[in-house]
């Protein structure tokens, strides 16, 4: 029995994302992860309701989130944004899977990261294609105003001279 606890505990010690297992009601039951990751101090959050420790819409939705993946016996997700201890605001996403019909583990993901890199990937193809029809419309004007006048002057010219030849 020792040694099954001391993996769950070297898996827990691993992972490098918050794990909170929580009662249906909100109220945390118990906590590992990296502590600086936390809005609150860890000694808060045990035993403490997420209502009592979360800005009101996170523990709304995160607390929706729980209940749901209670009832549905399946794996539910919610994104929300929150000020770390630290004080910068962080992007979220927990994952959230029933353990009985009471409470919850979820796993909380700083996604931050990866969500500026995505919002970063997204404006570069934007302004990537904004150039492209920039370029495009600087081509279409050169050959109107420029190549397509010379030709249609070429082009009368040729019939001016063909007229002159007959």
């Amino acid at each position: 029995m020792q040694s099954v606890e001391a993996r769950q505990q070297a898996l827990l010690a691993a992972l490098p994302d918050l794990m909170f297992r929580l009662r249906r009601d909100g109220t945390y039951l118990e906590f590992a992860g990296d502590t600086t990751r936390l809005a609150n101090r860890h000694e808060d959050l045990i035993g403490s309701n997420m209502y009592d420790v979360l800005p009101p819409q996170v523990a709304a939705a995160f607390h929706a989130t729980v209940v749901e993946a209670i009832e549905t016996r399946e794996l539910c997700s919610v994104e929300y944004e929150l000020r770390r201890l630290a004080g910068d605001v962080r992007e979220f996403e927990a994952r959230v899977v029933p353990v009985n019909g009471e409470e919850a583990i979820a796993i909380v993901r700083d996604v931050t990261e990866e969500r500026m890199l995505v919002r970063e990937l997204r404006a570069s193809q934007r302004r990537a294609v904004e150039a492209s029809d920039r370029e495009r419309r600087r081509f279409e004007r050169d050959l109107h105003d420029g190549a397509q006048q010379r030709l249609t002057t070429a082009n009368l010219h040729l019939h001016v001279a063909l007229r002159a030849v007959e």
